[in-house]
């Protein structure tokens, strides 16, 4: 009965988090997407329009990288939970964790704003291994099912950590293009 708390409590708290973090802000971005010429001219002290946020306004991170830190954060705890208890206990927590909680994560980010294509298919991803999970802590039993959950918590951490690594790749992407409208507009000053 402990550990059918514990599990449970674990995929609540999972998917707590990830609603909270949705329900911040109504679950939009903070700022409009903006062209680069333009995050760039408001960079440099151009005035905001109203609505927009200013300086004052402390940056919040994105409903992605909160999303695919959770997800990572569970199957990284059902990875250590499969080596650290016995098979009894790592059915429960799995299936609580890396089962009901992914899932209901994947769930609450289904129809967030912003998530992209590549995200989304992650998304996907992550909800057939908590879907599989769910099922083999109930069909399968003993070191059978530890190694099978083992897996598929090794493999949500992987998905958790593709999804880390794009949206890292978005963010760099825009740094990079500021970078070239900056550059642009200096060897323009140059010319004139």
């Amino acid at each position: 009965m402990l550990t059918l708390t514990i599990a449970a409590s674990g995929g609540l708290v999972l998917a707590g988090a990830a609603l909270q973090a949705l329900a911040r802000d109504g679950g939009g971005p903070v700022e409009p997407l903006l062209p680069p010429t333009e995050l760039l001219a408001r960079r440099n002290g151009a005035p905001r329009p109203a609505g927009v946020p200013g300086p004052e306004r402390s940056t919040t991170v994105s409903h992605r990288f909160i999303s695919n830190m959770l997800l990572a954060l569970a199957g990284g705890l059902v990875l250590v939970v499969t080596q650290a208890f016995a098979p009894p206990v790592v059915a429960w927590i799995a299936f609580g964790v890396t089962g009901v909680g992914v899932l209901l994560l994947i769930v609450a980010t289904a129809l967030a704003p912003g998530r992209g294509n590549v995200q989304r298919t992650l998304d996907a991803v992550a909800g057939v291994l908590a879907a599989w999970t769910i099922v083999e802590t109930l069909v399968f039993s003993g070191m059978l099912m530890v190694w099978l959950t083992f897996g598929a918590a090794a493999a949500i951490v992987a998905v958790a950590a593709a999804g880390l690594i794009v949206h890292e790749l978005s963010t760099e992407r825009v740094v990079h293009s500021l970078e070239d409208v900056r550059t642009h507009d200096r060897s323009m000053e140059a010319l004139a």
